[in-house]
This record gives structure tokens, sequence and C-alpha cells, in this order.
């Protein structure tokens, strides 16, 4: 995010980074998932990947892209953020996607 919104995009990427961290710390697993045992033992900023934000590494090897939009609504963003994290969940089954947004000038989706 860039421009006059920028700060609290950055503030907002921040906040999900010390989110992941304090669960780092305490050994306690994320939730993202139902069917993954998503306890994080690392994370990377700024990675280029397809959540490009962070990376998270799991206990098992596997990983997490975290895409974070604050205030994000529907439109070519949310459409760019999402098709990004699916070209890197076909080209790596070890991966796994999040798109992370709060909910400030939260819209419902409406995907149909």
């Amino acid at each position: 995010m860039s421009g006059s919104g920028g700060d609290s995009g950055y503030d907002f990427q921040a906040e999900s980074c010390a989110f992941v961290a304090a669960h780092i710390v305490a050994g306690r697993a994320l939730e993202f998932f139902v069917d993954t045992k998503d306890i994080p033992v690392a994370i990377s900023m700024e990675t280029g990947g397809p959540g490009d934000d962070s990376c998270v590494e799991l206990i098992t090897g596997d990983r997490i892209e975290i895409q974070a939009k604050h205030a994000m609504q529907k439109g070519n963003d949310f459409w760019n953020a999402i098709l990004r994290l699916v070209r890197g969940l076909i080209a790596d089954s070890r991966l796994h996607g999040v798109l992370l947004t709060d909910s400030e000038r939260a819209e419902r989706f409406d995907l149909n």
C-alpha cells in the first residue's frame, strides 16, 4: 500500500506480524485452518511470495503466505490478491494462503 493511506496499511501489516510472533513465543496454533496443525515457528516479512506481506513457517514444515489488507474493498485489489495467492497454492502443495483483512470499511463480499 502506498500514498497517503500507506501508514494505516503498514500498521495493519505490523499488527498481523505481532499476532503471529505472539503465537510463536507461546507455541500456540494460529487456528487459521481446521485441518492443519498451524503452529508457527518463524515469520519473514516482505517475501515477494504469493502473499507478499509475510511468510509463516509452521512446525510441520508447511508455510502460510499472508497478504494483509487494511480496509479492503471488493474490486481489483481483492481479485489481484486472491489470484496471486491461488497461483502460489497451485504451484506448491505445502503452501497455505491467507488474505487477512480488518473490519474497517468492511463490505460483505458477494462472490456470486
